[in-house]
């Protein structure tokens, strides 16, 4: 399956996508599959994270943990 013409293939709503998110004392990282990082600072110093969601048209289908 291709992606729309003009639609960068990341924000095609019928392609699976992986995301990598990671989370240290400093800050929660989120990797996109085309290589942007989005940094959130860890200001409440949380040693672990008890919840995570995701809101409007993403779905979460599989987690995995390391």
């Amino acid at each position: 399956m291709t992606a729309e013409p003009g639609l960068h293939p990341t924000h095609c709503p019928s392609l699976p996508r992986q995301v990598c998110i990671s989370f240290d004392q400093a800050d929660l990282t989120v990797k996109l599959p085309d290589g942007h990082t989005f940094k959130f600072p860890n200001r409440l110093n949380l040693e672990a994270i008890n919840y995570l969601a995701a809101d409007g048209d993403f779905k979460i289908k599989c987690m995995a943990f390391d």
